[in-house]
This record gives structure tokens, sequence and C-alpha cells, in this order.
């Protein structure tokens, strides 16, 4: 089930043989047009959940699952998926934490991350999440990166500004942005 936002079309849907007689058109093509016309093909998306304690001066990151993988996918093989989650500062990684690899795109892990000293609303702060493919007999693969943060782009500092001024947990979905071939 996609979420609202998932009436946007998507790149890099894996082609394949051409049909005879309709030109360069494949049928993975024919089918993404059909499935867009209808909105049915959502885009890369990542369900994120973030906590900010003030006591603790920490945050609470959640990588819970993702949806449509597949759209940033340029092979038919199965993958696993794995996030790294990178915590900038000033530009500079201060910690970073991983997902265990998972061939099913859910992973409800929870890390915490400790901040530097002072306000939150003025720390110049960015956490990435980069998203991960691995086959059993090849390299990994960058597929995709969201950025959340105060810098970072409409959701993302949407996202962060909630879990700076609202009390409790924050969680959205966040377009994954495909890594460019």
């Amino acid at each position: 089930m996609c979420p609202a936002i998932c009436r946007q079309p998507v790149q890099g849907v894996p082609s394949g043989p051409k049909i005879a007689g309709i030109g360069s058109r494949t049928p993975a093509s024919l089918v993404r047009d059909v499935q867009m016309s209808k909105g049915l093909i959502c885009p890369p998306q990542i369900f994120i959940l973030l906590h900010y304690n003030p006591h603790t001066h920490r945050i609470k990151v959640a990588v819970l699952r993702a949806d449509n993988l597949e759209n940033l996918i340029h092979t038919s093989t199965t993958a696993d998926y794995q996030v790294m989650i990178k915590l900038h500062h000033d530009g500079l990684v201060i910690s970073s934490r991983e997902t265990k690899q998972t061939s099913f795109a859910v992973w409800n892990s929870y890390f915490l991350f400790d901040l530097p000293p002072g306000d939150i609303s003025r720390l110049a702060l960015m956490v990435e999440f980069i998203i991960i493919q691995s086959h059993a007999r090849s390299q990994c693969k960058v597929l995709g990166r969201v950025l959340i943060g105060a810098e970072a782009p409409d959701v993302g500092r949407a996202h962060w500004r909630d879990m700076c001024n609202l009390q409790g947990e924050r969680s959205r979905w966040h377009t994954v942005l495909p890594e460019p071939s």
C-alpha cells in the first residue's frame, strides 16, 4: 500500500526485451506507462521516526521500513537492503549507524545519537539515510538517499522542525532521492 504521495512518476524501472512491432518499447516500459497513467506506481520511500529528548540531548532515530525500492534497482535478481545513518555536524560526520541487511526492506531498527553541546535549533545538524543494495556475489551499491535536518529539502526540513519543536515521536514517509547513475 502506498502513502498518499505516490502519484508521482518513477525513473529507473528495469527494462526487458523489446517487443516486435512496437519500436523501442519494452514490456516494462509499456506496463510502467499504463501504471503511471492510472497512478499506480509509487516512488521509492522510507518510513522514519525521529524523537529529540532535551533531557539527555539525544536523538532517537528509527528506520522502520521502505516501499518500492525495486523502482531504484536496475536488475531482476533478488537483493538485500541496508540503511546507513550518518549524523553530520557542520558538514562533518560525527556518528554513524547501520541497519542489518534484509530482503524485505522492513528493519524496525532504533538508534540513539548523542548531540554536540548547544541548542538543537541552532546546531548545524543533518541526518543522512543511505539506502544500500547488496547481492550475494557482488559489491554493495548505493541506491539513494534521504536528508533530514534544518537545511534539508522540504519534507526533511519539516520533519526536523517538528522533532525539535513538538513533544513526542514524529514519523514520516520520505521519498528516496536516487543516486546518479
